[in-house]
């Protein structure tokens, strides 16, 4: 049952009355107590006991605490217990003084206050009666005393020491116990995308100053999960919080990747830098011939200050990064005699690419189909003139087409005889990125602070058309890719007393992302005389032209170009916090409007396919038929034109949350939290989206439309008609959402924390994350329903004599013409439908874990952890119309869908899936002391689903048959999944020269000598898994899975029609694994032979594993006073450690085999992504000068 939610009055659009309910009844408990606090999302707090020298806490002792960078200073007294917590802070180093009346004053210098974390400074008063000060400058031990979460601080030293490729310091979140990259080929995963404890890697939240950083676009065409990336110089440092945070974080059900930004101080500092990268020094990826050409210069600089001492602050920096790739590529163009009609060549087996000479027949004569399967076909109805073979008469040759061909490239690979592979295209394409961040902070007195923050990004990739003028290389293989962003973000933080703070702050964030093609702005078509192609501005070039079997590469603009993608977030947050005795209590909310506009046709120009149908034999198509000979005669089979529609979907997100952390005794922390998370369905602004329910019990649907679209978006007969004999009625609905939402999103969250001694902390934590704001890609959307996004399909005909084949209008020369005349709506047919579950419920996570930490000196410490996760109603979209049982051989799959004569294949998303994670995580953490820090993690996890990622990589996922064997049939071993990763981040200052334990020199000696610094990057793990599928569609409704039968990682066997060799030796890049261990289920023979499928569970097998060290060298010159020139050397994979990618997973031809590496050997195309995660050794070299 579908009903329009009823507002409260004082809430933005989403919030319920539970929602309005609980935040009112924090308020109401706050203020009853004059007191309460921010939430400390990019900032952080100090808490701590006052003790004197006996033991006991000391009440009323005032407390001093002083940022020396900035002036900022807070005073404040300790409770009656002798407790005190100062927050919100902002990042950075402070001094904190104690006096109590009676006894001695104590500092404690050097307390780090670190993003989203809680420093503990406790402090001992000095003997009675003394009025010396005593002084410790040493930092307080790292224990984490004070709540009970799974994560880790990274500082802005480490950020700028670890070799970062590309300087995208989300790599380093990837260095954590729990983390492990994404699944290969998702994504994001070549811009540092990351699984934390079992979570998808869609459930992170980026978030920057406080604000939200995510890049919610439909599909990542962004190739990222968030929106901006500032330069590593520009951090102050950030938190990946991995699991079991308190409740003032929510959004989703992952990692939390909290970035802070530098801010101004009272003195100038900044630097600038070059990083410079040639292909000179790199090695060439494994399976790659050449190394391309490879150029790439990283520049940029930051500068922050005073513009009023103690007051007003400035931080600004600027990046640009300019590459350059060559792109070299092997694409197949006609020969010069096959664009006059000469097909000869293709009757030479050695020069044709199958082997086997290939026959060309006359359109419309007879073959030996319509004569009878024994006799032979006469000479007389091959395709030939003046008594050559394979050569068609000029007057049969269209010359529009004619002059297409006659603008491809002329063949330079081989000899002018070769029909295949025949022409190497050579080019640049160029990679240029841009992007500043300024910010200001403003202390306007001890009760206020101000800050705010503008980020602006714009990365424009062009790429060099392989053909020129037409075109062509595939999806976003030509023309342009750019993606822009821009953050902002300002806070107000008001002190109403030392234990009573507000924060308010509103946030903007916006990406847009466009695949442009080449010629957008010129009707080429019209130039060409190819008519009836939609043109407006944007959509110029050619249509999408393929040519079939015959190996001429596909000329005209890629499908889905062009593609416009845009997202808008606008974000308000209010916390505040209180500090009551041993409680600090918070409260907030958090409200975000978010819209996503989309434009992404699959076929704005039109797609031509010219398969060969009418010079082929039908009953031996492999080798007779040439589709190029087809486009030459003007002879199309089928032809597709979509309508160029924009989305505008809008949905909100709300939070709300109480957190009291409770210090009961000095020794044991709890902290409790409650999150209330209210998630709005999409909605489309002008309610163009669609809802396919079907009722499969009765064999009945209905197509739910918003009655607001009804008068703009009119559906045609041949739509109805078609639904209709299908039982499937269309009802128009005032609910636009037209799911009904989930309403009770509450989220409990408990952490305990007991510190056994001054050296041993005991952590357990436990709680619920919702996850509802993850993209599921723009195919399941129900903007692309029918009438709003569509294709329109023509089929030429069946009938064919010489000189008069139908091919019902299909010609270059009218196009569309016809179908645009009369809309092409009405030409639609069995479109692929898209639902939604109605009854919708929310994404989310139980996660607990237990700690224990050790302190191993005062800069040192281990961490032992088990963590787990049980991830339930986790989003998954499979085939809305799959047929309910197996379709026999030989059957074709349509007649068996629910609904075969009104949709073709489609999708629902339904909210039914499961995970499971387990895990053991070690952590040995040094801090810096005499040049030396390092952070060593060490995962073994075990992860299983049911529920693959729903914009999944090369592992393979999804579902055999979900309708007849359920979701939990295909339950195994995530694609993410990675049983063991050992991880090391390290840095060391060598001990030579001034200062140093070594060689302490100044002069020459020490301008030699001294000054180096190293940093090193070491991981391991094992493999991830990827699916297996046999080959032969066994059930008949898209994949089976075959039988495995014996360890495939073991040789010998029996070689099978599907399997033919067995392997001698695995762990090869020829067999991975050997395929004789497995064996195709056997074809259905009915709808209820679910055997087909194959056994239950998801078949996988362990991937390679990967292993890379990455090294920096660095030599600093020290100028005058506190400026330094830097000189670094970048390695990336020292080694040359080829990382291999998944193994062929399909039983057949190449199962088995590795044919590129991890991080995708793109053959010589560029990858705008993969520049930062490269398979072979890279060397860079920078400079720098810091001041």
């Amino acid at each position: 049952m579908f009903f329009s939610r009823k507002r409260v009055t004082f809430s933005i659009p989403g919030a319920g009355l539970a929602t309005a309910s609980l935040f009112v009844l924090g308020a109401a408990t706050v203020s009853c107590v004059p007191s309460t606090a921010w939430a400390q999302v990019d900032q952080g707090s100090i808490s701590g006991t006052v003790r004197d020298p006996s033991g006991a806490g000391v009440p009323g002792a005032k407390i001093t605490v002083i940022n020396p960078a900035t002036g900022f200073t807070i005073t404040l007294a300790t409770d009656s217990s002798g407790n005190y917590t100062v927050s919100p802070l902002k990042l950075g180093g402070y001094n904190v003084k104690v006096e109590a009346q009676g006894f001695g004053p104590t500092t404690q210098e050097n307390v780090v206050v670190n993003v989203a974390s809680t420093t503990t400074a406790d402090l001992t008063v000095g003997v009675a009666g003394s009025q010396q000060n005593v002084v410790v400058t040493s930092a307080p031990p790292a224990l984490q005393t004070e709540e009970a979460s799974t994560g880790q601080v990274v500082s802005a030293q480490t950020i700028n020491n670890t070799p970062l490729n590309g300087r995208n310091f989300t790599f380093i979140a990837q260095l954590s116990a729990g983390v492990t990259p994404s699944e290969q080929g998702s994504r994001g995963a070549q811009k540092g995308d990351f699984s934390a404890n079992g979570q998808r890697s869609e459930q992170n939240n980026f978030i920057l100053d406080g604000v939200d950083n995510n890049a919610s676009l439909v599909d990542f065409l962004n190739g990222a999960s968030f929106v901006i990336k500032p330069p590593p110089d520009a951090l102050q440092e950030f938190k990946v919080q991995t699991g079991d945070y308190t409740a003032e974080l929510g959004h989703s059900a992952g990692a939390v990747l909290n970035v802070a930004t530098k801010s101004g101080t009272n003195q100038i500092h900044g630097d600038l830098w070059e990083y410079f990268r040639n292909d000179v020094l790199n090695d060439r990826d494994f399976f790659q011939a050449a190394k391309p050409k490879y150029r790439q210069n990283q520049f940029g600089a930051t500068l922050g200050g005073p513009i009023l001492k103690d007051k007003l602050f400035f931080f600004g920096d600027a990046e640009a990064n300019r590459i350059i790739f060559g792109q070299t590529q092997v694409y197949t163009v006609p020969t010069l005699a096959e664009r006059t009609g000469d097909f000869s060549d293709l009757l030479d087996a050695a020069n044709n690419g199958r082997g086997q000479a290939i026959t060309l027949y006359q359109p419309g004569g007879p073959t030996r189909a319509t004569q009878s399967a024994s006799s032979p076909i006469l000479a007389n109805n091959y395709l030939a003139y003046n008594g050559r073979q394979n050569v068609i008469n000029p007057a049969a040759i269209n010359p529009v087409a004619q002059a297409l061909l006659n603008q491809e490239p002329a063949p330079n690979r081989g000899t002018a005889a070769n029909t295949i592979n025949n022409y190497t295209f050579q080019g640049n394409a160029s990679d240029n990125t841009t992007q500043y961040d300024g910010r200001l902070d403003y202390n306007r007195s001890a009760k206020d602070q101000l800050f705010a923050r503008y980020s602006y990004s714009n990365e424009p990739v062009t790429l060099t058309p392989p053909f020129g003028i037409l075109d062509g290389g595939g999806f976003g293989g030509s023309g342009n890719t750019v993606v822009e962003g821009r953050n902002f973000t300002f806070s107000e933080t008001h002190v109403f007393s030392p234990s009573l703070v507000n924060e308010f702050r509103v946030g903007y964030n916006w990406i847009a992302a466009a695949y442009i093609p080449p010629n957008a702005g010129t009707n080429l078509s019209a130039q060409f005389g190819l008519g009836g192609i939609p043109f407006e501005e944007g959509n110029g070039g050619l249509p999408n032209i393929n040519f079939g079997t015959s190996g001429v590469s596909t000329i005209g603009s890629s499908q889905y170009e062009p593609t416009h993608e845009y997202e808008n977030v606008i974000q308000i947050l209010d916390n505040v916090s209180k500090q009551i005795g041993n409680h600090s209590i918070r409260f907030g909310v958090n409200i975000e409007r978010i819209r996503v506009q989309t434009q992404q046709p699959v076929d704005p120009k039109g797609t031509f396919n010219f398969t060969a149908k009418f010079t082929q034999d039908p009953l031996n198509t492999s080798n007779t038929g040439y589709g190029a000979a087809d486009f030459l005669q003007n002879y199309m089979d089928t032809a597709s034109v979509a309508n160029i529609f924009t989305a505008h979907n809008q949905r909100f997100y709300e939070g709300y949350y109480f957190q009291d952390n409770w210090k009961a005794t000095p020794n044991l922390t709890l902290n409790l939290g409650l999150r209330y998370e209210y998630v709005e369905p999409i909605k489309d602004l002008n309610g163009a989206q669609a809802n396919f329910v079907p009722n499969y019990a009765n064999g009945t649907g209905v197509y739910l439309i918003p009655t607001k679209s009804q008068a703009n978006f009119p559906l045609t007969p041949a739509f109805l008609n078609g639904i209709a004999t299908n039982n499937v009625s269309v009802q128009y609905t005032n609910n636009e959402y037209l799911v009904t939402p989930a309403h009770l999103n509450f989220s409990p969250r408990i952490g305990i924390t007991y510190q056994v001694n001054p050296k041993t902390v005991l952590r357990s934590g436990f709680g619920i994350f919702f996850g509802g704001l993850e993209s599921v890609g723009y195919s399941p959307s129900l903007s692309q329903n029918f009438p709003f996004q569509f294709d329109s399909n023509f089929t030429s005909g069946t009938t064919c004599v010489p000189g008069n084949c139908a091919t019902n209008g299909l010609s270059l020369q009218t196009g569309f013409a016809q179908a645009l005349n009369v809309g092409l709506a009405n030409f639609v047919t069995l479109p692929s439908p898209h639902g939604y579950q109605t009854d919708t419920q929310t994404p989310y996570s139980e996660q607990f874990n237990l700690t224990v930490q050790r302190s191993l000196s005062d800069t040192t410490t281990v961490t032992a952890a088990y963590v787990g996760a049980l991830s339930r109603h986790l989003q998954v979209n499979p085939d809305v119309n799959m047929p309910a049982g197996a379709v026999p051989a030989g059957q074709n799959e349509q007649q068996y869908r629910p609904f075969p004569t009104a949709f073709g294949g489609g999708s629902v998303v339904i909210d039914k899936g499961t995970s499971n994670y387990n895990s053991a995580q070690v952590t040995v953490e040094r801090q810096l002391r005499n040049g030396l820090s390092f952070l060593t993690a060490y995962t073994w996890s075990h992860s299983l689903d049911d529920a693959p990622i729903l914009l999944g990589g090369t592992g393979g996922g999804g579902y055999r048959n979900w309708r007849a064997l359920g979701l939990g049939f295909d339950y195994g071993n995530s694609l993410i999944d990675t049983r063991q990763r050992l991880v090391l981040n390290g840095q060391y200052e060598l001990p030579f020269g001034h200062g140093k334990k070594y060689l302490n020199k100044s002069g020459l000696l020490n301008e030699v000598a001294g000054g180096w610094s190293t940093a090193l990057v070491f991981r391991v793990q094992t493999g991830q898994p990827v699916n297996i599928y046999a080959n032969n569609n066994a059930g008949g409704t898209g994949t089976a899975e075959p039988y495995l039968l014996f360890n495939p990682f073991h040789t010998g066997g029996t070689p099978t029609s599907s399997n033919a060799v067995c392997a001698t030796a695995t762990h090869t890049l020829a067999t991975w694994f050997n395929p004789c261990a497995f064996a195709n289920p056997a074809q259905a023979t009915s709808t209820g032979d679910l055997a087909s499928y194959g056994p239950p569970g998801r078949l996988t097998v362990a991937g390679p594993g990967y292993n890379r060290t990455d090294l920096s060298i660095f030599k600093s010159f020290g100028i005058f006073r506190e400026t330094n020139v830097q000189f670094r050397t970048d390695v990336f994979n020292l080694w040359n450690t080829p990382a291999y990618g998944q193994p062929g997973n399909t039983t057949g031809g190449g199962f088995g085999q590795i044919v590129s590496e991890r991080f995708g050997s793109t053959g010589g195309q560029y990858s705008a992504t993969a520049g930062e995660s490269p398979d072979a050794r890279v060397i860079q070299f920078a400079l720098k000068y810091v001041f």
